[in-house]
């Protein structure tokens, strides 16, 4: 299944935010398998004095190729806001700190979708199949072809799309329709 290289920095805070959140709320048993690709994606919060910073950072095990922040000054009432706005979407308040569009372009952009895909795989509570993950990274990895967890079918067409395309309701690459209700 054709995949997209994720690597606007728009997409990007949406799809590494999911995943640093999906991936924080995984059972510890499957916190490995979130990077198996070898897309490394972290997201936090620290306490800086009486401030607080989010911050997100993706990129390889041991050196991270994009790092945003935002800052909070916890005094003021306005920051609430700031902080909540993250969660609808809006990242306008966040400062981009280090992005090599370059290196992120050739080794990390297609992993993007996949990895988000595995994330939201592994904490769906329905009952994920390990083996079906492995035989499907282990694919991707010989490949380069991504076959997808899900079985998503646009419903103008009835043609497959990827679950990115499904779960960010994009219009069907097949017939530019609706995708799903």
């Amino acid at each position: 299944m054709l995949i997209n290289k994720v690597s606007s920095v728009n997409e990007l805070f949406i799809a590494l935010d999911h995943i640093g959140m999906w991936k924080n709320h995984l059972p510890v048993k499957l916190r490995g398998w979130d990077n198996v690709l070898g897309l490394y994606v972290q997201k936090g919060l620290l306490f800086p004095g009486t401030d607080a910073q989010d911050y997100l950072s993706a990129g390889g095990k041991f050196r991270r190729y994009f790092y945003a922040t935002c800052d909070y000054d916890l005094s003021d009432e306005k920051h609430t806001e700031v902080m909540a706005s993250a969660m609808t979407g809006d990242f306008s308040h966040w400062k981009v700190k280090k992005f090599d569009q370059e290196v992120w372009e050739k080794r990390f952009a297609h992993l993007v979708e996949p990895t988000c895909e595995i994330v939201f795989y592994l904490s769906d509570e329905k009952g994920q199949s390990l083996p079906k993950l492995i035989d499907v990274v282990n694919h991707f990895k010989s490949t380069g072809d991504w076959l997808g967890l899900y079985d998503n079918k646009c419903i103008s067409c009835g043609q497959s799309v990827s679950w990115w395309k499904y779960f960010c309701c994009a219009p069907c690459p097949h017939c530019d329709g609706k995708i799903r209700d």
